[in-house]
């Protein structure tokens, strides 16, 4: 049997964060930790070595962009997938993200918006 990847959850909400770990696992992942915020997340990363961590670029204290960077001066290659609310506005961040080592961007649902299909497309 195939050993499920390993992720680490980080968002600023108690809810997204919920929903996320709820999700991943039912599409058969193992969320071993979950962050509320840039501090937390690089914390679980060191102490949990997940195979992946999803991260949202705004939270309090250290952000996204924050996290990615020392991930790169740590030489920490965990693979990062942004999930994160993008707009026209905040176009210019998910170019830095990707610029600062993420591997790939997911787009937080909308209202009205399928979460199961967001589930799908980040799984």
């Amino acid at each position: 049997m195939a050993e499920r990847t390993r992720v680490v959850v980080a968002d600023d909400s108690r809810l997204m964060r919920r929903m996320l770990e709820s999700g991943l696992e039912r599409h058969g992942f193992d969320v071993v930790a979950t962050a509320e915020d840039g501090d937390a997340a690089l914390e679980r990363c060191r102490v949990d070595e997940p195979d992946v961590l999803t991260l949202d670029l705004t939270m309090p204290g250290r952000d996204g962009i924050a996290v990615l960077k020392e991930l790169q001066s740590r030489r920490q290659h965990v693979p990062v997938v942004v999930v994160s609310a993008f707009s026209p506005v905040h176009g210019a961040r998910a170019v830095d993200a990707l610029a600062s080592g993420a591997v790939d961007l997911v787009e937080k649902p909308g209202a009205g918006d399928s979460f199961d299909h967001f589930l799908a497309e980040l799984a």
